[in-house]
């Protein structure tokens, strides 16, 4: 009798979760670096819409004196208040 994850998998169409694969440590006989490692360690195109490799999201944190500096920067830099904003994003 299959449980009830089994039913609602095979209702959705979804399928079950899996663990990764295994991270490749080699190309052919090269011997990958531990830099080239980090970056696609535990990676599994199949767990990620299928990207061939890992994507890599450049990401800023910004600081502002207050929250209402922050918000008239990002409004200026957008359009939504006249004027502009100096400064980069």
């Amino acid at each position: 009798m299959p449980s009830q994850n089994e039913n609602e998998n095979e209702i959705s169409g979804t399928l079950a979760p899996r663990p990764p694969r295994p991270s490749t440590t080699t190309i052919g006989n090269h011997k990958l670096k531990p830099s080239t490692l980090m970056m696609g360690y535990g990676f599994d195109p199949e767990l990620s819409e299928g990207s061939l490799k890992p994507p890599i999201f450049l990401t800023s944190t910004f600081v502002f004196e207050s929250a209402a500096a922050g918000k008239r920067f990002f409004e200026g830099v957008t359009g939504k208040r006249p004027g502009g904003a100096e400064g980069l994003i």
